[in-house]
């Protein structure tokens, strides 16, 4: 089995695990961030029993970014990064390989790779995006302060599972990738979360049959008219940012 190794979080995460939160003082040193890079691999080749590994990822160019009009796609993201930042994306690529995406995110390439053998590879992130994807997936443990706040996690997603994961978020949004947020705050459904979204979609058994209780959705609840954008154009934006590719050419149609 191939680990799928979502590396652009280990560009922000280890670094950050090296500064102080509220000072910004440096706490380690490139040995540590090295250190550090090879216990996470580690790590995830341990948990996952993968007898190898792939690391992705973002580079330049994201089609999504021409196609967002209700808000700026990523727009909510801070521009400061860790100090560490470039060393460790310097680190992934020249000495472990790390595969370089152009023009799409780091998150279509894992999905196009476990798209070809779902069955012997598992994505490794903790990214709730991945959940569209059927197949195995791994979560690496969450630390704060040392300590395991939420423990390494091994699961498995099937088909139809992964397109209600994919479509619930249609409803609840995207704060992370400002995805029917802007300015932080959700800009439409605004009382509809999670569970509402489970709810509407657990009876359904086939993809037309979701798409079909989503763009419903859309159709009576929209109450985003004052960003000129129809319920019906919003449901395709929103779902061509969502989804992830499965291969290339693909795009949400």
């Amino acid at each position: 089995m191939i680990a799928l190794i979502d590396a652009d979080m280990m560009t922000y995460q280890i670094p950050f695990s090296l500064e102080d939160y509220q000072t910004k003082e440096i706490k380690g040193s490139r040995w540590d961030v090295r250190d550090a890079v090879g216990r996470h691999i580690t790590q995830i080749i341990n948990d996952t029993k993968a007898s190898g590994f792939k690391l992705y990822l973002t580079g330049k160019g994201n089609f999504r970014e021409g196609l967002a009009t209700i808000s700026p796609y990523k727009g909510n993201r801070q521009s400061q990064k860790p100090f560490f930042h470039q060393y460790t994306r310097d680190l992934l690529m020249e000495e472990w390989g790390a595969i370089v995406s152009e023009g799409m995110e780091a998150d279509d390439s894992i999905a196009i790779e476990q798209a070809k053998d779902k069955d012997n590879n598992i994505i490794c992130s903790l990214d709730k995006d991945f959940d569209q994807c059927a197949g195995k997936h791994y979560s690496w443990p969450i630390k704060r302060k040392g300590k395991i706040v939420r423990p390494a996690s091994l699961y498995e997603v099937d088909e139809l599972q992964g397109i209600k994961n994919l479509y619930a978020q249609a409803i609840t949004g995207d704060s992370v990738d400002n995805i029917l947020y802007a300015d932080g705050k959700k800009v439409a459904f605004l009382r509809k979360g999670q569970g509402f979204a489970d709810k509407l979609l657990a009876s359904c058994e086939t993809e037309e049959e979701v798409k079909a209780k989503v763009m419903e959705f859309y159709y009576s609840e929209w109450d985003g008219d004052g960003m000129g954008i129809t319920w019906k154009d919003a449901f395709y934006e929103v779902m061509s940012l969502l989804y992830l590719k499965r291969h290339e050419e693909d795009y949400y149609e």
